[in-house]
């Protein structure tokens, strides 16, 4: 097994792209699985040394990498999801997942801010072409942005977020210029989604990325979830749309979903009671969020039994 310094090595100078993402896949994943057992042993998160060496090694080689190879830039900084994670860990704790990744998202933020608001603000905004280096430089800015936006200059942050989504050009530019302002709470980001659905409330997939980027945020409540589904565009009838909120939101927001009162639990099964009277199917694929309750810890487990267990007394369809 390779040290940190290895792995930190082969990050910066492996001849290999693949090579290199894998090291710091790796170096990330175990850092992030020592927050995670620090946080439930209630220590402070960070007592490791090894943070300091990827922070300096950070530091000294994204310059180069993101003149030669944007997208990959933007690829090594992407760290481990909370899902890939929670297939890591002995027992899941989704909030303790989620608060590691944070916060060394947060320190890799400030330890690069001027870097990275550099590279930013240096992006010019030329007319829209897709090919592979167009492609790299914009998924390079979205990736400077998701970390200014995780950073101590919040503000400042939100400010160039809003400014991307009035400028933006193409779908890509807006849709993540909305998911940093929504995720990060910005005051503007009510604006920001009224004003996209007024755009593209004719375009079924697009409406359904607005519903999804809503359900996916971690800082959302419940009661904002249910707001969704009672948007006079949701219907349980149309499987995208009813897919864009309640699947996101079972799959793809596991600190809400997942909340230790066991309200997500309770939401998603009154979804799929009331969705086996007309689709079935997708009601038992719904059910495929609760797959891993064996593997929570106690009390959500326990959570999700009582869930699963009242679900198993309505009569519901073979499938």
């Amino acid at each position: 097994q390779s040290s940190n310094a290895e792995l930190l090595f082969l990050m910066q100078h492996d001849n290999n792209g693949f090579n290199r993402w894998l090291s710091a896949q790796s170096l990330f994943e175990r850092l992030l699985l020592a927050m995670i057992a620090n946080i439930e042993q209630q220590q402070a998160p960070f007592t490791n040394v090894a943070i300091d060496e990827l922070l300096t090694g950070l530091a000294a080689f994204m310059p180069n990498l993101a003149k030669q190879d944007a997208a990959l830039a933007a690829k090594i900084l992407s760290l481990p999801t909370e899902n890939y994670l929670a297939e890591k860990v002995a027992a899941i704790n989704p909030s303790h997942i989620a608060q590691a990744r944070e916060l060394l998202q947060q320190a890799i933020a400030n330890a690069l801010i001027d870097f990275l608001q550099t590279e930013y603000l240096a992006f010019k905004q030329t007319a829209y072409v897709y090919n592979s280096q167009a492609i790299a430089e914009r998924t390079w800015r979205d990736q400077c942005l998701h970390y200014l936006l995780q950073s101590s200059e919040l503000a400042q942050a939100q400010t160039f977020a809003m400014q991307q989504y009035q400028q933006a050009d193409n779908m890509s530019a807006r849709m993540s210029a909305l998911r940093g302002l929504v995720y990060s709470q910005a005051a503007q980001s009510s604006n920001a989604l009224v004003d996209f659905y007024q755009r593209f409330a004719d375009e079924a997939l697009v409406v359904d990325s607005w519903f999804a980027v809503q359900a996916t945020n971690s800082k959302a409540t419940l009661a904002d979830i249910e707001q969704l589904c009672a948007h006079s565009a949701f219907t349980l009838t149309n499987p995208n749309r009813l897919r864009s909120v309640v699947a996101q939101f079972a799959n793809a927001n596991p600190v809400l979903f997942h909340q230790a009162d066991g309200a997500g639990y309770q939401f998603v099964a009154n979804k799929i009671a009331e969705l086996d009277n007309i689709n079935p199917q997708i009601a038992s694929r719904l059910l495929g969020a609760f797959s891993k309750w064996k593997r929570l810890e106690p009390v959500r487990q326990q959570q999700a039994k009582q869930v699963l267990q009242g679900l198993k007394t309505q009569n519901l369809s073979n499938d």
